[in-house]
């Protein structure tokens, strides 16, 4: 008997043990992590409800975790119940408020509880404490638009595109926010941008409205047309078309809607007829549009023997070679062509072709506008094209979009000096 009792305290002893030691306190820190951890796997599952249920138990541990809060509050959110979001989120704020996180998800919630004058302060404190996150002014500015600050909203999205100057959606919604303010000159300008980055139909359709409300009917036309070419049958811009030049058909099936057969055309036309000047540049600036250097070299060549001292066919050698990274050449032709004549508007586009060839050489001016020069993203790039976007996305920050520009500008003029740097 005796021996069967001490067998059974021997047996019974380690089991106390165990249970001594597992009523000992847990850390709280732990449990409150791990349960933070399963919650987050619960809502990745798409368990919403019981990850609130175990967030709720991890705030029990951990009452002062923002991170628990700010978890609490996007799980809410998601399941629909403002009222406890806000709750959790404002506390998350208050606890981490150095957290842009934090901040983020009270400035969405306040707006979407009708609080807009509450999500502005929210993302001004945002902006302030992350001055380089984009994403934040475009949420401010978006915000700022909705509530009508038109014109601080375009102040922001202006600083966005500092930041990031290739973002197609950005400058689609600051073109859209100062034409509606009236700052025509501000809104062609980007909407230029937008047709050389990613050419659309509506884009060019915006342009052309833009022009026509600058007064420039004929530039409004032939951005019609590319409307056209882009979305052939558009009805809106057919009828535009025929407002502003009527009889003027444009169709893919003519030549307008098929610039690279146009530009053979005139070339072949400026070879047989070669004492027509007009023509001879007319066909310079066809090729130079498609990005046929290849025609509109020698066409430029021939014409500054046959045609010395005229305007129109210096600025179009000029663009030409320029277009081609020939810059010796661009140089000495705007050396000739300042004697054509003193008049301040040719002295004008003189210094403007200047200051085009000092930035190739030294470097651009902040103020310099590259938009009229990097062409349509469907054509085909010159090499002055691919140099001025390799630039934009060096600006921007993206040094492999902007090797493969420059080595798409090397390719197209292989002894180019400027590329070369640009790629050392």
């Amino acid at each position: 008997m005796r021996l069967r009792l001490l067998l059974l305290i021997c047996l019974l002893g380690p089991l106390g043990e165990y249970e001594l030691q597992a009523q000992v306190p847990q850390d709280p820190v732990l449990v409150a992590s791990r349960l933070l951890v399963r919650g987050m796997t619960r809502s990745f599952l798409g368990d919403l409800e019981g990850a609130a249920q175990l967030f709720d138990q991890a705030l029990r541990f951990q009452p002062e975790e923002a991170a628990i809060h700010a978890a609490l509050a996007s799980t809410y959110a998601e399941l629909g119940d403002a009222g406890q979001a806000t709750f959790y989120a404002e506390r998350a704020l208050k606890l981490a408020p150095d957290r842009p996180e934090n901040i983020t998800l009270v400035a969405e919630l306040r707006e979407a509880t009708g609080d807009g004058v509450g999500s502005l302060e929210a993302y001004d404190r945002l902006v302030a404490l992350k001055p380089l996150r984009v994403e934040a002014h475009v949420a401010r500015a978006r915000l700022l638009s909705r509530l009508e600050q038109r014109v601080s909203a375009a102040e922001a999205y202006a600083t966005a595109l500092s930041l990031t100057p290739l973002n197609p959606e950005i400058l689609r919604e600051y073109r859209d926010v100062t034409l509606s303010l009236g700052h025509l000159d501000v809104a062609l300008k980007t909407a230029n941008s937008l047709v050389g980055l990613d050419p659309t139909a509506h884009d060019e359709q915006i342009r052309a409205e833009i022009l026509v409300r600058l007064g420039r009917t004929s530039d409004a036309v032939a951005a019609f047309q590319r409307v056209l070419v882009l979305s052939p049958g558009d009805q809106e811009a057919s009828a535009a078309l025929e407002s502003l030049a009527p009889g003027l058909i444009v169709t893919p099936n003519t030549e307008a809607g098929d610039p690279v057969a146009r530009a053979a055309r005139l070339a072949e036309a400026a070879d047989d007829d070669v004492r027509n000047l007009a023509l001879r540049v007319e066909a310079i600036v066809a090729n130079l549009d498609i990005g046929n250097l290849e025609v509109a070299v020698p066409l430029a060549e021939d014409g500054l023997l046959f045609f010395p001292g005229d305007q129109d066919l210096t600025l179009a050698a000029f663009e030409t070679y320029t277009h081609a990274l020939r810059l010796t050449e661009a140089a000495e032709t705007l050396e000739q062509g300042q004697a054509i004549s003193e008049d301040p508007a040719w002295q004008d586009k003189v210094r403007g072709a200047r200051t085009l060839l000092q930035w190739l050489l030294t470097g651009e001016p902040t103020d310099f506008d590259t938009a009229p020069f990097l062409g349509e993203a469907g054509s085909t790039r010159t090499a002055l094209e691919w140099l001025i976007l390799g630039d934009m996305h060096a600006r921007a920050g993206n040094r492999t979009r902007a090797v493969a520009a420059w080595q798409a500008a090397l390719a197209a003029a292989p002894t180019s000096d400027l590329v070369l740097a640009r790629l050392q």
